[in-house]
């Protein structure tokens, strides 16, 4: 396979990407990958840089793949060699989006510190080579961090920045993503009527070429209402129906099994446990082949409460305590403690109605020092959230003073060279020869 064969099949896979089939794109990254070692052996020196840039293509490609696929882990090993490689061959802009990918990887984990650090690393990096997009798209991430860590007026004031860049630049795409994630912001703020708002001006932006963000929306819009001011069963499952849907078309088996158990949890809130466990047992599978760990023991966890739940006619206390024993140690192992010490006091008090006090006893006294063990840590992560906030803020700050000199500088330039030689001297040129 030569280099002409390999650029085209690059440019199959990022198009694949770009239409939403994150399969078919992860298969032709992969491919790629694959023939890199022997078209590595056949060059010379002086294109293996561009051999290099081929390699680091394909993994920005495969770790997006990845990652809308919802595999996360596997993800951030190939961002970190994408990382490691464009740094290597000097590609600022791929070592910026690279390091973008890491952060949004490290967020579907749950890792917010190392998602905040590898973002104002890749923010910084956009800034320096004056990439408007890419700064969007890093302020866009933190803001959904900050949203994340229920620090709303933060994630706004990010957003916001991220939806003006994105309007500048005319980007539609990032437009659409920005408003939804906006919409999910004032959901959290209770503001339901806006958070709805928003979502209709992302879906009215949205095409077909953008599924994942349409199906995303309409999972948004189904949780609108499942619960609150606007609940609605029916629209909620036929919203919830529509982003199953549109995540099964384009392969993106995590969607699929995080609506289905969302759709469980609609039915448990109606007391219909059987319907419940059905869409359970669904996700569960799902979860299992795709090997999301946490999708599973939050599955799992759900199949052992319902079988608890005493108004449930189906009620096996065998059954209960066999999920939430194997949900609990999946957690455990996970080290995932704020949902394990929620499973602790369900498995604690069916203990307590199948008469085994003294067991009971045990595990309440494990969740409740699990619980607050978890509140301890989540006051050193708030401080280290506050710093990391604070090194953003003075990344910030250091930029509008080197723009300001910039412009000091630009301004004193052209007012003491000729305008041609001024603007090659700003450019960055050290050594000036004119023609």
């Amino acid at each position: 396979m030569n280099s002409t064969i390999i650029l085209e099949l690059l440019a199959k896979a990022e198009a694949a990407y770009a239409g939403s089939n994150y399969k078919e794109a992860q298969r032709i990254a992969e491919l790629v990958l694959f023939e890199y070692t022997s078209l590595q052996s056949t060059v010379d020196t002086d294109n293996a840089n561009n051999i290099l840039t081929y390699r680091t293509r394909a993994l920005l490609v495969l770790t997006e793949a990845l990652f809308q696929r919802g595999v996360a882990n596997q993800a951030l090993g190939h961002g970190n060699e994408a990382a490691a490689l464009a740094e290597k061959i000097g590609n600022k802009e791929f070592h910026a989006k690279a390091l973008n990918l890491i952060a949004n990887s490290y967020w579907s984990l749950s890792n917010y510190p190392e998602a905040l650090n590898f973002l104002t690393q890749s923010l910084l990096l956009n800034q320096e080579i004056g990439s408007e997009r890419g700064m969007a798209v890093c302020l866009g991430n933190i803001g959904n961090i900050y949203q994340q860590l229920g620090d709303y007026s933060r994630a706004l004031e990010y957003l916001q920045k991220a939806l003006s860049i994105n309007e500048r630049i005319n980007r539609t795409a990032g437009i659409a993503i920005v408003l939804g994630n906006i919409g999910i912001v004032y959901s959290f703020f209770g503001d339901t009527e806006k958070a709805l708002e928003y979502y209709q001006r992302t879906l009215q932006l949205n095409d077909q070429n953008n599924t994942y963000t349409i199906a995303n929306t309409y999972g948004n819009i189904a949780a609108l209402y499942a619960d609150g001011k606007f609940a609605n069963v029916n629209l909620a499952s036929e919203y919830y129906h529509k982003a199953i849907e549109l995540f099964e078309k384009i392969e993106n088996k995590a969607g699929v099994a995080r609506n289905l158990g969302n759709i469980a949890v609609l039915y448990g809130s109606m007391q219909d446990y059987s319907t419940s466990l059905e869409y359970l047992y669904q996700a569960l599978a799902i979860n299992e082949e795709i090997g999301r760990k946490d999708g599973v023991a939050q599955n799992i966890g759900n199949i052992g409460a319902t079988y608890a739940k005493p108004d449930f006619e189906g009620y096996d206390a065998i059954k209960a305590e066999e999920y939430l024993l194997k949900a609990i140690g999946i957690l455990e192992d996970k080290g995932s403690k704020l949902n394990q010490y929620e499973l602790l006091k369900v498995y604690s008090d069916l203990l307590v109605r199948s008469d085994r006090k003294a067991e009971a006893y045990d595990y309440f006294k494990k969740f409740h020092d699990l619980k607050e063990a978890v509140q301890t840590e989540e006051a050193t992560k708030q401080a280290q959230l506050m710093e990391h906030r604070r090194k953003i803020e003075e990344s910030e700050r250091d930029r509008q003073v080197k723009l300001a000199r910039f412009q000091e500088q630009e301004k004193i330039l052209h007012n003491i060279l000729p305008s041609q030689i001024a603007d090659r001297m700003i450019d960055g040129e050290k050594t000036i020869a004119d023609s």
